[in-house]
């Protein structure tokens, strides 16, 4: 029986040494009420509901999860390309049901929005409309850029200008004048970084929808409209099947960057952390396809989960989807030795059965004499239960605890020492 993860999930990118990065207001943002968003003076700040603003070293990608629709007016929405809590551009649908966008700049100070932004566009400086891009489309130095001092019409309601009617993913190419990072020492100039916004609007630009957005980290490099990060690992198929009544673990990837390798790390399912038991050496970078394998014996007795650690050379590391097995009890029963051994006042070990059944465990003194009762109670198959011993009102000596099942019975001794 094995257990399977989505072939077409992909590792989710993550860094070291970044962590993962929300783009967005900020948390108080985050918890206002749409009524509220819609009554606070400055646009409504992208703050994902997901962990899907990623940062790498080429692009930052925010995906807005849920989808913003906005379709009363008025109402906006504002996008912070570089994470640093302050957007840079705007979207607005205003009281006459007409689609504009913002800008930072001369004469637009009241936006709020902190750098200069221009938007490929067609047309004159005084008639341009933003181009509505398809995917793939590129962003670049060489395409030409229209930016305004405050805002400028995607369309009037009527569909007679621009061409921002009834459109489905196509996306605004924009070309962003990044401020210098606080702090930074000497004298830093803005340097513009190549951005798209993905938008659905309807035909007459009464609804609008924002579904994502990425910026190419890189100043001056361009950016492809839909492009999102790259990640480091292609998994195709993630799998743990038992062989001889032990879990082996079977990976593959499709393509590979920069991947030193994958810590193989699993947990009981009782257990709220993870242990790492392997490393495994990936193929460093490739386009052909790899397959691996890991067989994770000397595992007790349960129900396990496992996943991978993709690590590339960097530093930089993903996880995988989790998969899942049991590992059964050889025999009758499964009865763990006390810890800690000598103790006071307290001790415990485990009990675990390969069928469901009932049983009973007490501790007994040196003449035999039961003391306590333990645990009396159905146990589960191939789940260990935790037996705990309090000692407290015992005097000093060696105990033995002892357990009786449907088919079995065991013990083991432990010491007190007060």
């Amino acid at each position: 029986m094995s257990t399977r993860s989505p072939l077409n999930r992909r590792l989710l990118a993550y860094s070291a040494a970044a962590g993962m990065t929300l783009a967005g207001a900020g948390e108080a943002d985050a918890q206002r009420t749409r009524a509220q968003q819609k009554q606070a003076a400055s646009p409504v700040v992208a703050t994902p509901m997901s962990p899907a603003a990623r940062v790498a070293s080429s692009v930052r990608y925010t995906d807005v999860d849920p989808d913003y629709v906005f379709s009363s007016t008025p109402d906006s929405y504002a996008f912070d390309f570089d994470g640093d809590s302050t957007p840079e551009f705007g979207v607005a649908l205003n009281s006459g049901s007409n689609l504009f966008l913002m800008f930072a700049g001369a004469g637009n100070a009241g936006t709020g929005y902190a750098n200069a932004v221009g938007v490929m566009a067609s047309g004159g400086t005084n008639f341009a409309y933003p181009d509505a891009l398809q995917s793939g489309a590129l962003i670049s130095a060489g395409q030409t850029f229209i930016a305004s001092a405050s805002y400028f019409s995607m369309n009037y309601g009527s569909c007679s200008f621009g061409n921002w009617c009834n459109l489905t993913d196509r996306f605004l190419g924009l070309a962003i004048d990044v401020s210098p990072p606080p702090g930074a020492a000497g004298k830093v100039a803005r340097a513009t970084h190549y951005a798209w916004a993905r938008l659905d609007v309807n035909g007459n630009g009464t609804v609008v929808t924002v579904k994502d957005f990425a910026m190419n980290n890189a100043a001056g490099q361009p950016i492809a409209a839909g492009s999102i990060v790259p990640l480091p690992v292609e998994l195709t198929g993630f799998e743990v099947s038992l062989v001889d009544g032990t879990p082996r673990l079977t990976w593959r990837t499709a393509t590979e960057t920069d991947n030193a390798g994958f810590e193989v790390q699993a947990r009981r399912i009782d257990q709220s952390t993870f242990r790492s038991l392997a490393f495994v050496d990936g193929a460093g970078t490739t386009t052909e396809a790899q397959s691996y394998t890991f067989d994770a014996d000397g595992l007790e007795a349960g129900r396990y989960q496992f996943r991978l650690r993709q690590i590339d050379f960097d530093g930089s590391f993903a996880f995988s989807d989790l998969v899942e097995a049991t590992i059964s009890v050889p025999g009758t029963h499964v009865l763990t030795e006390a810890y800690p051994n000598p103790f006071n006042p307290s001790a415990r070990f485990e009990v675990t059965v390969p069928i469901e059944q009932e049983v009973r465990v007490s501790l007994h003194d040196a003449q035999g004499r039961e003391v306590q009762e333990l645990f009396a109670g159905r146990l589960d198959a191939d789940s260990p239960q935790t037996i705990r011993i309090n000692a407290a009102d015992l005097p000093s000596g060696v105990y033995l605890y002892r357990v009786v099942g449907a088919n079995f019975t065991d013990a083991k001794t432990v010491s007190l020492v007060k």
